[in-house]
């Protein structure tokens, strides 16, 4: 109790000394606690993106492969692509059924005229017959999904429907949706009944009826020219009917069907897409074809965020380092003045462990308080600190986007075909969602992290005065008072 009442009296006693202690103390554990929330808070960000980001990929030719292996003219570079075999179905089943894809999907795009719908504007595609020398106007785009209930643009609010059911696995393999601008074009209602022609054979076709109208609302079209949406004359429907009516004019047909195929692996982690890819690899994959994924949209999205807990982890140990060791200079200070009150404690008899123990206790107290206020302080700044820094690195990546973009004519980035994923197209700053702020909550995680901290600094002054103290003698330090 004793020494208690004496380490009080002397925190007391030089107000001025440790109030020094603790303003550094008081800086030190705010700047700390504000890098450890920030720096917890954009870790969690960034899992939770990882978790919740719809990660896609599909494999594709690689190209740069194709072209490093070979040097000639483009006739002889097309004739190597022909040797590569195609991707199979089966195939892709196959490596669609690895732990680390969670939903594999097909797209067939089809193209169709007909002699009864007007087609919205004027979109077609030339298409020639094989072995003919005219050509032929597609207006319509058939696209057969492998799971409508799933279909990227219904998902992600870019297509509404206005009118009829949305279809289904089990829907009826003729029904389709159209596009309401389509609808009204042709003053088509749910119910109705439209015929298709293969545009290459006009006696080939194809009836269906109308399930359904739907909306797109996508952000393309705001920024496009047109006065209508892309999808205006896209029919959507079941892939396997789509799939079964594309085989059928392959097998009946001189002049089959204009058709794309499409695939889309929905992987389950973004930490595992080396691992899949390694697979692939490994199960047979022609060292031709790569993988393609979408992460780069998820990178850019973090990016932001990774910076951000890269310079709050750098500020922590910059602070924690430079801030103990001016309390351990100034702790080796306040030990040398205070020798001669040193040396009177142990000529009465005071033994060396008590007197450090003093100093222990003294400097624990000092610590706690100014930690207190200090953990109080760093709460309070963190989160306006965190969104402020937060910002200033979205600022940064969004400068780099737009030099990126300015070096390429100032677009905004190649666009996918109507029902495409748009897997590994340039993404403009338009269409990332950045993550702008942080919720920075201060949890018993942080609070004892910060106090392991607190009991360090304590531990290693305490080293120093014991070190200290153990080298002076008490009559010797008091005889050369001066």
């Amino acid at each position: 109790m004793t020494i208690i009442q004496n380490a009080l009296k002397s925190i007391t006693r030089s107000k001025a000394r440790n109030m020094l202690i603790g303003l550094i103390i008081i800086s030190v554990t705010a700047a700390c606690i504000i890098a450890l929330t920030i720096e917890k808070s954009a870790k969690e960000i960034i899992k939770l993106q990882k978790e919740q980001f719809e990660l896609q990929g599909s494999i594709v030719l690689d190209r740069n492969l194709l072209r490093s292996n070979f040097s000639g003219s483009n006739e002889n570079m097309r004739a190597l692509i022909a040797t590569v075999p195609a991707l199979t179905e089966a195939e892709l089943v196959r490596y669609g059924e690895s732990e680390y894809v969670r939903e594999l999907t097909f797209n067939l795009t089809v193209d169709l005229n007909s002699n009864t719908v007007i087609p919205v504007g004027a979109d077609a595609v030339n298409l020639t017959k094989e072995g003919g020398t005219g050509t032929q106007r597609a207006q319509f785009t058939l696209v057969g999904v492998t799971d409508p209930a799933t279909f990227d643009p219904f998902l992600n609010g870019d297509y509404k429907m206005l009118d009829g059911d949305a279809l289904s696995l089990n829907s009826a393999g003729n029904n389709i949706l159209i596009n309401e601008e389509l609808a009204i074009m042709n003053a088509l209602i749910v119910g109705d009944f439209i015929q298709m022609v293969n545009p290459l054979n006009p006696d080939s076709t194809i009836d269906f009826i109308i399930s359904g109208i739907y909306s797109d609302e996508s952000e393309a079209n705001a920024t496009s020219m047109n006065w209508f949406s892309k999808s205006a004359n896209q029919l959507i429907t079941n892939y396997n009917y789509v799939l079964s009516v594309y085989e059928s004019s392959i097998e009946n047909s001189e002049t089959p069907l204009i058709g794309t195929y499409a695939h889309t692996f929905y992987l389950t982690d973004y930490d595992k897409i080396d691992a899949f890819e390694a697979f692939i690899k490994s199960s047979g994959l022609n060292p031709y074809y790569m993988l393609r994924t979408n992460a780069s949209e998820l990178d850019k999205i973090m990016q932001p965020l990774e910076n951000l807990n890269n310079f709050t982890s750098m500020f922590f140990i910059l602070v924690l380092v430079v801030g103990s060791t001016i309390l351990l200079i100034i702790n080796m200070i306040n030990i040398r003045e205070r020798k001669y009150e040193i040396g009177v404690l142990r000529a009465i008899g005071m033994k060396k462990g008590t007197v450090a123990k003093q100093f222990l206790i003294e400097l624990s107290i000092v610590t706690l308080v100014a930690m207190v206020i200090g953990i109080s302080v760093g709460q309070f700044l963190s989160e306006p600190i965190g969104n402020q820094l937060l910002r200033n690195e979205i600022e940064l990546a969004k400068l780099k986007l737009e030099t990126v973009e300015a070096n390429l004519g100032n677009g905004s980035g190649s666009s996918a075909g109507i029902g495409t994923r748009n897997i590994g197209a340039f993404t403009s700053n338009e269409s990332i969602e950045y993550i702008d702020a942080l919720n920075t909550k201060l949890d018993n995680v942080v609070i004892i992290q910060m106090m392991l901290i607190g009991l360090s600094i304590v531990l290693i002054g305490s080293i120093v005065s014991i070190v200290t103290i153990s080298r002076y003698e008490p009559l010797k330090i008091l005889s050369t008072r001066s």
